[in-house]
């Protein structure tokens, strides 16, 4: 037997417990953490009843796993991006960036260029029923400022003028 269910990204990073109801029948399942979108799992024993008062088969459930406004998933990497002033990818500096334990800290070099993608170890899915888990993978969006001040706009203008072409 064949059924489908959709989960909130978190729980599918997190993993879940639910409770369906299978026609006349609830049934509790286990998501486990870091089931990826349209993955089959085999609830054994939970499907329809065998033939001539057999045991019941196993049920197919197929996990959707619903859209996250900061992050998605590839493999058991976490990405997402993160808005950089363009002070800092100029100088370096420190960015707050989102995980599923909270926030922390990059570590931005000086020269970063839009695009240019960071990785933080361990802060992606958990990968099967081991203790490891994949990485975030942080990819910078350099901030421009649109309205400067006549005076900032001087200064970047000197700026402009001593940078190499």
């Amino acid at each position: 037997m064949n059924y489908e269910v959709e989960i909130p990204f978190a729980e599918a990073v997190r993993g879940t417990q639910l409770r369906l109801q299978i026609g006349e029948r609830k049934i509790n399942v286990r998501i486990p953490p870091g089931t990826r979108n349209n993955s089959l799992l085999r609830v054994k024993g939970k499907g329809q009843p065998g033939i001539n008062g057999g045991p019941p088969g196993d049920l197919l459930l197929r996990v959707k796993v619903l859209p996250h406004e900061i992050f998605t998933m590839k493999g058991h990497n976490l990405h997402c991006q993160v808005q950089v002033p363009l002070t800092t990818a100029i100088l370096g500096g420190k960015v707050d960036v989102p995980t599923f334990d909270g926030k922390a800290v990059l570590n931005i070099p000086p020269g970063t260029q839009p695009g240019q993608k960071f990785r933080l170890k361990g802060k992606g899915m958990k990968i099967g029923k081991t203790d490891k888990y994949g990485d975030e993978i942080v990819e910078v969006q350099v901030k421009i400022p649109k309205n400067l001040s006549p005076e900032a706009r001087r200064l970047v203008e000197q700026l402009d003028a001593l940078l190499p072409r």
